[in-house]
């Protein structure tokens, strides 16, 4: 085995020289060549490489394997639940490779992908500069937030972070530690940017990472496991909150307005769980107030409900889409609108004209047309220039009112 020995010498501040060895084995394993992904992808030709490192603060030499550091995988949820009963969720680590995948519109361009998703006491027990939980921090320590996500790679070494290329909201993408590499990336003279790749490639390369992310890790069982389990962990609580949670929330359903609708009192939403429970319970009482019908839900991830907008026994491809419940229809709407025909929300704090944005960055106009002799309900409407359908938004509270004459009121008026 070949070694390379690196001794830090020149610090004068104190508190700086205390933690040198710990800045610069981070900077090697993150931003050198010694730091390479490489391995990741089957390349070996360096596995033998060893480095010898030395900061002011140590007497003798650590000794680096060559190669980028990630957890090993610990997908079992059975057995992180048994040893880790409190935050399991943050020891979880499920990795995703893949090589030589072609750029879409380039195929002759080829790029490696390797994605993990970590837990943040994963990243803690590799990691030794992330800040510690619930303790002081050293001013060399960064948060996760600081320095995990996606980076673009070239020669296998990280360049610069690309989070956005995710899509996702913020702070998210730092829940994951992913590189892409595509050596036909033209850096800039301090090799710090991508941004001398021309452009129509740096925009295929983009959307090729985002159709991998999309289809093959968040479209995959064991992504789908993993939001299912967040999700449990997340409703864990303990006695004492859900004692308090009964008393805010019974509290709350006295203040709630209800209406009476063939005979049934229903109540009027607070939340986005509460539209669908108003839309099961008016789709049962009147099954042709709304022009499609429920053939699958799944809050779990992805849209809520696959929907029929014809007979139900006519399942082909053409008469079924997506439909998303939402409390509230925003200016940030957080799925694709691409395979979407529906949308059914309580209210719309939006004017007509305003626009939409999806988590792809394609926006559409809200077009609102009041109720007419020849409309019989208010009706809002996605709408796009570009593209073959527009989606309609049932605002619940002004369609109801319009199409079945349900108004809602203080229990104390009903």
């Amino acid at each position: 085995m070949s070694y390379t020995r690196i001794v830090l010498h020149g610090y004068n501040d104190n508190q700086t020289r205390d933690f040198a060895h710990e800045i610069l084995r981070d900077y090697v394993l993150w931003f050198t060549k010694f730091g390479s992904v490489e391995t990741q992808f089957g390349m070996t030709h360096h596995q033998d490489k060893a480095l010898r490192l030395r900061g002011l603060d140590r007497d003798g030499d650590e000794e680096l394997s060559f190669g980028h550091v990630f957890p090993a995988e610990n997908t079992k949820v059975d057995k992180l639940k048994q040893q880790y009963p409190a935050d399991w969720i943050d020891y979880y680590v499920k990795k995703w490779i893949f090589k030589q995948a072609p750029v879409d519109e380039f195929p002759g361009v080829k790029i490696d992908f390797v994605f993990y998703l970590e837990g943040d006491e994963a990243k803690r027990r590799y990691n030794q500069m992330i800040r510690p939980r619930g303790k002081a921090a050293r001013l060399e320590q960064y948060k996760v937030e600081d320095r995990y996500g996606i980076y673009a790679c070239k020669d296998c070494i990280p360049v610069t972070r690309v989070n956005e290329w995710l899509r996702l909201r913020r702070r998210l993408e730092t829940k994951f530690h992913a590189f892409v590499n595509c050596n036909e990336f033209r850096l800039t003279a301090n090799r710090a940017d991508i941004g001398n790749t021309p452009a129509d490639l740096l925009l295929a390369v983009e959307e090729t990472v985002y159709r991998i992310f999309t289809d093959k890790i968040m479209g995959s069982p064991e992504y789908y496991q993993y939001e299912r389990f967040t999700r449990e962990y997340k409703g864990e609580v303990t006695a004492e909150r859900e004692r308090k949670d009964f008393d805010r929330r019974r509290g709350e359903a006295l203040k709630k307005k209800i209406a009476r609708f063939k005979g049934i009192d229903i109540l009027e939403p607070r939340l986005e769980a509460g539209v669908f429970g108003l839309f099961v319970t008016l789709k049962t009482i009147h099954p042709a107030l709304f022009p499609f019908t429920i053939i699958d839900y799944d809050t779990s991830i992805g849209y809520d409900a696959l929907v029929s907008y014809k007979a139900v026994e006519d399942l082909t491809k053409d008469s079924i889409s997506f439909v998303e419940f939402k409390y509230a229809l925003e200016r940030a709407f957080d799925h694709a609108f691409s395979h979407l025909r529906y949308i059914v929300c309580w209210e719309c704090g939006l004017n007509d004209g305003e626009e939409v944005e999806d988590v792809a960055g394609h926006k559409r106009v809200l077009q609102v047309s009041d109720k007419s002799k020849t409309a019989p309900y208010r009706k809002y409407m996605l709408t796009s220039k570009t593209e073959g359908h527009n989606i309609e938004v049932f605002v619940l509270r002004d369609y109801l009112r319009d199409k079945a004459r349900i108004e809602f009121k203080t229990r104390a008026a009903t």
